[in-house]
């Protein structure tokens, strides 16, 4: 009895190891346009999977990338990309870094596919945009913010598309202009004062 609970409890352990264990992934080849041609994935210096990409972006894959955190370097060896895969798609979080160290977007992935909420930042680390997906395109409240951190734009998507009232800022806050959107088109136009005195308004058919 002793020893089969040995067992369980070393066979646990090995489990925990290697669902532990890092994939690094590399990119081997691009095409002209940056984009992808070839990247071989890592684990413990031997290559366990392999994808190629066609100038469309259709991609073959040779080989089973095991389940875990697979992360991508610059050539400088600092972190580019940090993910977390399920079933050879991203799944949970995907932090991204500029090449100086600073974070570049963090995003959230359901079996490959963008959803919840993004976030955009300049290669000063300061916050750009907040970004709301489902399924893989932009629903709800966009933020778009200036290089001091103050909201600058908040755009409202439906299913990809701007629906409802979007808005523009002052730096002290105020509503610039806000716009009316139905299924992506422009319904009316309204500026104001930065004292947030309406000083003109405009529709459109």
């Amino acid at each position: 009895m002793i020893k089969i609970i040995e067992l369980t409890v070393l066979s646990l352990l090995l489990s925990e190891t290697a669902l532990a264990a890092v994939i690094i992934k590399r990119t081997e080849s691009n095409y002209p346009d940056g984009n992808p041609r070839e990247v071989v994935y890592f684990l413990k210096d031997e290559e366990v999977a392999r994808e190629s990409f066609d100038e469309e972006g259709n991609i073959s894959r040779l080989g089973v990338m095991p389940d875990g955190v697979v992360e991508e370097y610059y050539d400088s060896k600092t972190i580019k990309v940090k993910s977390r895969f399920k079933n050879g798609r991203r799944n949970g979080r995907t932090r991204e870094y500029y090449e100086n160290g600073k974070p570049k977007a963090l995003i959230n992935y359901v079996d490959g596919i963008k959803n919840g909420k993004t976030r955009e930042y300049n290669e000063n680390g300061k916050l750009e945009k907040k970004i709301n997906y489902e399924n893989g395109v932009k629903s709800g409240l966009t933020r778009e913010y200036d290089a001091n951190g103050k909201i600058e734009h908040g755009w409202n998507y439906r299913d990809g598309v701007l629906e409802g009232v979007s808005y523009r800022y002052f730096s002290n806050g105020m509503v610039r202009w806000e716009e009316g959107y139905r299924v992506g088109k422009k319904q009316y136009r309204k500026k104001f004062s930065k004292k947030g005195r309406m000083i003109s308004k405009k529709e459109y058919e």
